[in-house]
C-alpha cells in the first residue's frame, strides 16, 4: 500500500522513464496527494508538472543536486525553492555544466576500455537534459557488455572517477536556502540499489555520522529518513539522528520509472505506508508556502499609484 506523500521522483529530464504526464497519472493511480518532482540537476521536469497538478493534490518545487563534500559524493535534494532566484539558478547551470563534463569523460573512458559506441549514440546521450549513470548503462546491457544495468554500473562506470566534477554540497545547501528552500541529505545511508566499488548496498551510520557533522557546518535542515529501500532499523536510526540534530524528516521513493524496481510511494523496503505526520518536512513545506501566499497577497494590496 502506497503512502500519501512521495517527495522524491523522476522523470524523463533526468533519468527516469516517465514523462510528467504519465507520472502524474501513476501518482493519481497511487492515491498520493502530496509530491514532488526531484530530477537530477534540473528542473526542467518539475516545471513542466507544477503546470498540469489538478487542485486536489499538493505539488512542491523539487530538485536533486549531486555534489561531493570533503568526504564523499551526496546527493541532496531542495524543496519548495524559488526557482528563479539568481543564487539557485547559478547553481542549477554550474550543475549542468559539471553534468556534461562528466558524460564526456564517462565516454571517453568507456571507449579507453574497448567500448563501441557510435557518433548517433554520442549525439542522443549529449541531447539529453540530465544524461547519467542508467543512460549508458543500458546501452552497456543493449551490447551485450553487462548482464544487467548492476554489473555495467559496477564494472564499466564506478570505475571512472568522476568525484570533482560535481557542485560542492556548500554551493548546493546555500543555494537552496538563498532562494527559500528546504535543502534534505537524500538516502543518508546510500540508495541501496547498487552495489558500491566496496561491494556493499549501504554506508554504516558511522559514516552517516562523519558526513552528516559536516553538512551541518553548511545549513542542512533535514533527511529523508524514509525510503525504499531501507528496513525499519535503518530508518529507526535516521530518525533518533534526525531528532537528536534537530533536522526536518522527509521520506520518498526515489521511483524512476522503469529503471529501478520501486513503485510510487513506497517509503520503506516493507511496503507499508508511513503516515504525513512523520514527514516533519511537509510542515515547514505548508509553512513556507502559506508565507508566500500570504506575501503575495500584501503585495497585490499594496498601491504605490
Amino acid at each position: 500500500m502506497a503512502s500519501l506523500t512521495d517527495l522524491h521522483m523522476h522523470t524523463v529530464a533526468s533519468d527516469g522513464t516517465d514523462y510528467p504526464e504519465e507520472l502524474l497519472q501513476k501518482i493519481r493511480d497511487a492515491g498520493i496527494r502530496t509530491f514532488s518532482v526531484t530530477d537530477h540537476d534540473t528542473i526542467d521536469g518539475a516545471l513542466q508538472v507544477r503546470e498540469i497538478v489538478p487542485d486536489d493534490m499538493t505539488f512542491y518545487m523539487g530538485i536533486e543536486f549531486t555534489c561531493r563534500t570533503g568526504i564523499s559524493e551526496v546527493h541532496l535534494l531542495g524543496y519548495g525553492f524559488d526557482p528563479s532566484h539568481p543564487v539557485f539558478q547559478a547553481a542549477l547551470e554550474k550543475g549542468k555544466r559539471l553534468r556534461r563534463e562528466k558524460l564526456g569523460k564517462r565516454l571517453r573512458y568507456l571507449k579507453e576500455q574497448g567500448i563501441r559506441i557510435t557518433d548517433t549514440e554520442i549525439d542522443a546521450f549529449y541531447r539529453m537534459k540530465s544524461c547519467g549513470k542508467p543512460h549508458l548503462g543500458a546501452m552497456l546491457v543493449r551490447k551485450g557488455y553487462a548482464k544487467n544495468m548492476n554489473d555495467a554500473i559496477r564494472l564499466y562506470l564506478n570505475p571512472c572517477d568522476t568525484s570533482e566534477l560535481k557542485i560542492t554540497s556548500a554551493e548546493a545547501i546555500g543555494a537552496i536556502n538563498e532562494s527559500g528552500g528546504i535543502p534534505v541529505w537524500a538516502h543518508p545511508l546510500g540508495e541501496g540499489f547498487h552495489r558500491r566499488r566496496n561491494g556493499e548496498r549501504f554506508q554504516t551510520m558511522e559514516q552517516c555520522y562523519a558526513q552528516l557533522h559536516e553538512l551541518l557546518r553548511q545549513g542542512i535542515r533535514g533527511m529523508e529518513c524514509f525510503y525504499s529501500q531501507y528496513g525499519s532499523v535503518q530508518i529507526q536510526n535516521l530518525l533518533q539522528t534526525a531528532e537528536a540534530y534537530h533536522l526536518l524528516v522527509s521520506g520518498g521513493s526515489d521511483y524512476h520509472g522503469g529503471n529501478r524496481n520501486v513503485e510510487p510511494g513506497t517509503l520503506n523496503a516493507a511496503r507499508r505506508p508511513v503516515p504525513d505526520d512523520r514527514l516533519t518536512v511537509l510542515r515547514e513545506l505548508k509553512r513556507n508556502a502559506a508565507d508566500a501566499a500570504a506575501a503575495g497577497e500584501d503585495d497585490r494590496e499594496t498601491d504605490f499609484s
